[in-house]
């Protein structure tokens, strides 16, 4: 599981984790722009809840539409995920235990939105990210 309330370190990765191929790169460090991003990431932990806004996370991998919400101070309302991968399904479980799964994107209709929702919401925004 990752641990996302760790220290931050100002050595940026990222990788490609496909099975068709991949590649990773790293940082020497971050500019004062950086720093100060970092800064700001910092205090969205304060951030309150979109209580409005639903995310709709297709393919959702281990959830990065959801923590780049996060990063943004972006708390939303409810998260529905499509993912068939049963070890992004367990990470992204673990990281986000409120998750509504709706299974294989190829099978995600309007019904099964209303079906994540449970009824007990009305969101006046929707982003949906693939």
């Amino acid at each position: 599981m990752i641990q996302l309330a760790m220290d931050v370190d100002n050595c940026v990765t990222c990788s490609d984790a496909s099975e068709d191929g991949g590649g990773v790169s790293r940082s020497v460090g971050l500019t004062k722009r950086g720093m100060d991003r970092l800064e700001e990431a910092k205090a969205a932990a304060t951030a309150k809840d979109a209580d409005e806004l639903v995310l709709v996370e297709h393919c959702a991998g281990i959830g990065a539409a959801r923590r780049a919400l996060e990063v943004l101070g972006v708390r939303p309302g409810g998260h529905i995920a499509t993912e068939i991968n049963e070890a992004a399904i367990r990470t992204l479980k673990a990281i986000f235990p409120a998750v509504e799964l709706a299974g294989d994107l190829k099978e995600f209709t309007v019904e099964k939105f209303r079906d994540c929702l449970g009824g007990c919401m009305n969101p006046k925004f929707i982003l949906e990210t693939a």
